[in-house]
């Protein structure tokens, strides 16, 4: 958390001295001025920052929830494929798109669902910012119907609960076309765990556009007139 800036320098709150990552970040998008760390505790990092900022919105569960509790009762059944063949206005389909849509209103790069078998409720996580937090807690008979109805829309085989797959999924939300990369995995007491990716769907930036300095703007636009040879970029998973 920024707490003072003059014309050299900008002072910051961190809580973690090894986040080297952070200082790199703040050193590069503040070209001409030095960062300084000022060391704080967590809580006092969080305190500081409640202050000055408003807390983030509840997760927005309750359509989900009211959502599940229009599903009837025989829609809640184990056995996942008469569900997931109704059209994409059957409220399964329905409790996937406001998942989905949720998610992506809150900026969330991940969607984890988590079944814990027929006696616990199935867990739904969203990663924001690099954190995985819960949102929501559905009822453990539909740990199949939603794997199923997800299966169904990134092309995968319903009927394969034994091996991982992996597939993607396109959804229009308030306008603009969404896509996911989806993962399931098997794991004990029968259950599969899902996880949908958000993939980014920004324009590409001009050369000019991407911080490059004069000298490594040269040295790439160098690179490209060359008729032979690689360009990697390279980072982190997700990165872009």
């Amino acid at each position: 958390m920024p707490i003072a800036i003059d014309e050299a320098s900008i002072t910051v709150a961190i809580y973690d001295p090894l986040a080297t990552d952070v200082h790199q970040f703040l050193q590069f998008h503040l070209r001409g001025k030095r960062v300084v760390e000022q060391l704080v505790t967590k809580t006092e990092l969080l305190r500081m920052i409640s202050e000055v900022a408003k807390a983030p919105p509840p997760p927005p569960v309750s359509d989900l929830m009211q959502i599940v509790a229009e599903i009837p009762k025989q829609e809640e059944a184990e056995a996942p494929a008469p569900v997931v063949e109704q059209g994409a206005d059957g409220t399964v389909a329905r409790l996937v798109n406001q998942l989905i849509a949720d998610a992506v209103s809150r900026g969330a790069s991940d969607i984890h669902i988590e079944p814990n078998g027929p006696d616990r409720p199935v867990t739904i996580r969203l990663r924001i910012d690099g954190e995985c937090e819960d949102v929501a807690l559905l009822p453990p008979s539909l740990r199949n119907v939603l794997t199923a109805r997800l299966k169904i829309m990134s092309g995968l085989h319903i009927a394969e609960r034994r091996r991982p797959q992996d597939g993607k999924l396109r959804l229009k939300i308030d306008g603009k076309q969404v896509e996911l990369r989806v993962a399931t995995l098997p794991t004990v007491n029968g259950n599969e765990d899902v996880v949908l990716r958000v993939l980014a769907s920004s324009t590409p930036m001009k050369l000019d556009a991407c911080g490059l300095s004069a000298a490594n703007l040269d040295r790439v636009r160098s690179a490209i007139a060359r008729p032979y040879g690689l360009i990697l970029c390279v980072g982190p998973t997700g990165s872009g």
